[in-house]
């Protein structure tokens, strides 16, 4: 469907109008999710992330945001964000030791959600202050 015309069904109908822009919100979200994701700095603070908007991504589809199964290998994930194999199962290792989550295979339960999150942003302020420095 072209542009023009699907503008020109919002002009005609309000309810899909609605429903487009919800879409839209929803799809710049998570574009912005996405780049705050790639700014990592870190291999510990991209796996937080990572997990962080993966709990999201399955909370907004109306499932449990503290306790998914991982589709990907620890090779794929790692594949994925571009860190090796090792640095992954070391990563996911330490959030396990540090209590802010249980992994088994591939079945993670977020235990501290706001642990993991200070993981991910405390990553970021420490990069920063070094840079200051």
């Amino acid at each position: 469907m072209r542009y023009r015309e699907l503008e020109a069904l919002c002009d005609r109908d309000p309810k899909i109008s609605r429903q487009f822009r919800l879409l839209l919100g929803r799809k710049i979200v998570a574009a912005h999710q996405n780049l705050l994701i790639l700014g990592c700095t870190n291999s510990t603070q991209l796996l937080a992330s990572f997990l962080l908007n993966l709990a999201r991504k399955f909370e907004a589809r109306g499932f449990s945001k503290s306790e998914f199964v991982l589709r990907m290998t620890r090779g794929e994930l790692g594949s994925f964000l571009g860190l090796k194999l090792e640095t992954v199962s070391r990563t996911l290792t330490h959030f396990d030791e540090l209590n802010l989550i249980e992994i088994n295979q591939r079945h993670v339960r977020i235990i501290n959600l706001e642990g993991l999150k200070a993981v991910a942003k405390e990553s970021g302020r420490a990069k920063r202050k070094t840079l200051q420095e």
